[in-house]
């Protein structure tokens, strides 16, 4: 499914992960959302997070552990 605005998406998802007090929020990733990323974690908006690839050069995701919320 194409996202029209991948980056509103992202941090949707972190949102309500958050407010449903899950741990960590997991989604598609890309180099956009990782350095978006790297932004948040360096203002400490989140702990940190890692991007696993799911299949051989086809998809990868990223996981993040909540700084606040839960």
């Amino acid at each position: 499914m194409a996202l029209s605005d991948p980056l509103g998406d992202m941090m949707t998802r972190i949102r309500n992960a958050q407010r449903a007090r899950h741990t960590v929020c997991v989604a598609p990733s890309s180099k956009l959302r990782a350095n978006v990323l790297e932004a948040l974690r360096r203002e400490g908006y989140i702990r940190g997070y890692t991007v696993e690839e799911i299949r051989a050069g086809i998809s990868q995701q990223w996981t993040s552990p909540h700084q606040y919320g839960a």
